[in-house]
């Protein structure tokens, strides 16, 4: 189940490594104490396929986004049960060890705040797709083929409401990029309402695969199975109702590269580092 957070005021195959992926802790970069003024945020990947939380390629940000998690789905959310989270208060299942994890950090001051994240499951790893468990009557030529993903634990928080907008769309974007570089034919969400709303708000090309079910796993809250095609979304994801930002910029390349890496504050363009 996918779910972005409120604000405050509103209640893959083996593993890679990608040469152009930053370091995600600037205020160590190349061991120097001062950040770069420009940079506000860095979008990577915290872990790909981790057995555990210290196989990870970043082992401090997996950890604290396991914890975040925690604090959303089972204490602020309630969708997952107290006994859903460890000890150490980290929200983990047996998926993340099939899983790609992607998270967006707010820098600046000397922290480093997880603002947002998301898991990217690989059906060849996993065997099957949680959607297939949840929906098992989505048609035959509907259904995931192999080399298929689903995206879930999909976060967004933060107390600005246009900033958390934007936190979404960066999300969004690394997630499509990186489901491209991989060759995904689809990818599969299971989704509440509200972020329905939102990816249509945007012109995201979906499709829905069935009626919308209220699932126990989730504390009986409605979600919508959803499909989409990697290929289809930057062409497509052109305007944003809400006006409040120009997608055809959000999603450019010359600016936003892959969608991953450091970013200034408009999360739009990308900070190359020396």
């Amino acid at each position: 189940m996918l779910y972005i957070s409120p604000t405050r005021n509103v209640r893959e195959s083996p593993r890679e490594e990608s040469p152009r992926e930053p370091r995600p802790v600037v205020s160590r970069h190349e061991g120097k104490s001062r950040i770069d003024p420009r940079i506000a945020y860095w979008i990577g990947r915290t872990a790909s396929y981790p057995k555990d939380p210290d196989n990870a390629e970043h082992p401090e940000l997996y950890d604290r986004g396991l914890r975040f998690r925690g604090r959303v789905y089972v204490d602020d959310m309630h969708f997952l049960r107290p006994e859903d989270k460890d000890e150490l208060g980290r929200e983990t299942d047996d998926l993340d060890s099939s899983s790609l994890h992607i998270a967006v950090v707010a820098m600046g001051g000397g922290q480093e705040d997880i603002k947002g994240g998301a898991r990217v499951i690989f059906r060849d790893r996993s065997g099957k797709l949680p959607i297939e468990e949840y929906f098992t009557d989505i048609d035959d030529d509907l259904r995931p083929k192999p080399g298929s993903v689903e995206v879930s634990r999909f976060i967004a928080r933060d107390e600005d409401e246009f900033t958390q907008h934007k936190i979404n769309l960066a999300l969004i974007r690394a997630i499509t990029r990186l489901c491209g570089e991989h060759k995904v034919p689809s990818v599969y969400f299971v989704i509440e309402q509200p972020f329905w709303d939102l990816l249509q708000s945007i012109g995201m090309p979906m499709k829905q695969l069935g009626a919308a079910k209220r699932l126990p796993d989730y504390n009986d809250t409605l979600n919508i199975p959803v499909m989409i095609k990697p290929e289809e979304v930057d062409k497509s994801v052109t305007k944003d109702k809400t006006d409040s930002i120009i997608l055809r910029e959000f999603f450019d390349t010359k600016r936003a590269g892959n969608g991953m890496g450091y970013f200034q504050s408009n999360l739009m363009r990308r900070v190359e580092m020396s």
